[in-house]
């Protein structure tokens, strides 16, 4: 590999920002460029490789203001190859076998790069057809979700409208459905006062019947002794009918005593006087009895023996009541106490 061609290879392998500096730095000494004389830096890489194999100016050949510049440039830029590479050469035969070694090395290295790069680049030019084709498919479809969506957003106001009628309806059955409530409960207040009520009155009735049941007891019960009552009644009716015939045909008595405790001798009207006096002696004496009971240890013995005169026969005188008791429930007779 000569001079020119290692040049024009190391050239080629700069970045294009690298080419247009190197440019002008060899413009500076004399390189130039047919047709890009005002502004050398834009011309392009194979305009300026065309003009490094030109008959040499000033002693020189223009490819040796484009490695002299690159040699140069190391100094400014010291991690870049190229550079490295142009200096390495510079300095003498001894170094040029090592940097066409080298150069045939990135050489290779770029290029694997640069299919690389181009592998990526068609990747990525069919990853933007696919993009773009993916892109018209979504524009379709976002097309149609669009016009979908604008169906959804018609529904869904449809549906709003429709919802806000049925959370109106909800809220109307909610309040009529709190009014039946509320009458419900009304209504089972009521039911239960009246059940209250109706409590009340059975307890009432209870008591009634049973005052009822007591009355109609009470009344049986006085039914029963009236009738009792009138059993005995006609009992005794019928003892003092037999007592007023008994009495019609019973021997009249009439006793004198001072005490107040009536006789009653079966048998026998007696009469009862607790006193002499003359309404009694006259009727002791006129009176139509069998005859005269005294008491005489009652009375005073003056008074026995008025009583005795004044009576005569009819007269019977007992010492003390269990005396005429007595003598009386014997059947026995007494003489008179004269």
């Amino acid at each position: 590999m000569n001079e020119l061609e290692l040049t024009r290879a190391l050239y080629l392998q700069l970045a294009e920002q690298d080419q247009r500096l190197v440019v002008k730095k060899a413009a500076e000494k004399g390189f130039v460029v047919d047709g890009f004389s005002k502004n050398v830096s834009k011309a392009p890489p194979r305009a300026v490789c065309a003009c490094m194999a030109k008959r040499a100016r000033r002693g020189k050949y223009p490819y040796q203001f484009i490695l002299s510049a690159m040699a140069e440039q190391q100094k400014v830029d010291e991690e870049n190859i190229i550079y490295y590479l142009a200096g390495e050469w510079m300095k003498g035969e001894y170094t040029h076998a090592g940097v066409e070694e080298d150069l045939k090395k990135l050489i290779h290295n770029k290029k694997e790069s640069d299919n690389t790069i181009k592998d990526n680049e068609k990747s990525q030019k069919d990853l933007q057809n696919q993009e773009c084709k993916y892109k018209e498919e979504s524009e379709v479809e976002s097309a149609a979700l669009k016009k979908e969506l604008e169906r959804l957003d018609q529904e869904l106001l449809i549906t709003k409208d429709k919802t806000k009628k049925y959370k109106n309806t909800i809220q109307e059955y909610k309040i009529e459905i709190d009014n039946l409530q509320k009458n419900i409960l009304r209504e089972e207040k009521a039911k239960d006062r009246l059940f209250r009520q109706i409590g009340e009155l059975e307890n009432e009735l209870e008591k009634v019947q049973e005052e009822k049941n007591e009355e109609i007891r009470k009344q049986k019960i006085r039914e029963y002794e009236i009738r009792e009552l009138q059993n005995q009644v006609e009992t005794l009716m019928q003892q003092i009918k037999d007592l007023e015939i008994y009495r019609r045909h019973a021997p009249k008595l009439l006793c004198i005593v001072k005490s107040k405790n009536k006789i009653e001798i079966p048998g026998y009207d007696i009469k009862m006087a607790h006193e002499w006096n003359e309404a009694i002696r006259e009727e002791a004496v006129n009176g139509e009895y069998f005859e005269v009971w005294l008491v005489q240890k009652q009375f005073p013995y003056h008074l026995v023996n008025e009583i005795s005169e004044c009576i005569g026969k009819k007269l019977k005188q007992f010492l003390t009541v269990e005396d005429l008791m007595n003598t009386v429930s014997q059947g026995g007779k007494k003489d008179d106490a004269n």
